[in-house]
């Protein structure tokens, strides 16, 4: 069970970054708070595969390739100081302006933000692994109970949906 429950998380995760490729982006402040809420939902879901829980498989920092595991401890920083703390993190400027005029004091804030938009290319590569990795995690605690029963087990599965394997549109 703790090992499904973080599979859902991989799916979570390719679902999200489907999204994000397949958004389309306009030079609003709805596409930009799409862009920004679809990235929050990666990285906060990426983050719960790598943090302490009694539901699911914890995920090591050592499950991942070398290659990768830069762009994991960039996910792991985001999740830390912007999306799960809103603390400072360099992708976040903010300033605020105070004026003060015979009527009073006139406060003019402004924040700067940064993101990858669609999604940080590498974030798809990490996705595949993930899932290899829940796939054959899966695969050994089957075997596992086998080895115990003397009888095979088998996971059900289903066609995948159409947006698996395609997270760019």
């Amino acid at each position: 069970r703790r090992i499904i429950r973080a599979s859902v998380s991989t799916a979570s995760l390719r679902y999200t970054l489907h999204r994000l490729r397949n958004t389309p982006l306009k030079a609003t402040t709805e596409a930009m708070m799409e862009q920004e809420m679809l990235t929050t939902a990666f990285v906060a879901t990426y983050g719960r595969l790598f943090t302490e829980t009694d539901g699911a498989r914890r995920l090591s920092e050592s499950d991942i390739p070398d290659h990768l595991k830069q762009v994991h401890r960039d996910l792991m920083e985001l999740r830390h100081e912007r999306y799960a703390h809103n603390g400072a993190h360099q992708s976040v400027d903010d300033n605020m302006r105070v004026d003060f005029a015979e009527d009073g004091f006139h406060i003019y804030p402004s924040m700067n933000v940064g993101w990858h938009l669609g999604g940080r290319n590498e974030w798809e590569e990490l996705i595949a692994v993930l899932d290899a990795h829940m796939h054959g995690l899966v695969e050994k605690a089957l075997r596992k109970m086998e080895a115990k029963t003397g009888k095979p087990w088998q996971i059900a599965q289903g066609p995948a949906p159409d947006w698996v394997g395609r997270a760019e549109g």
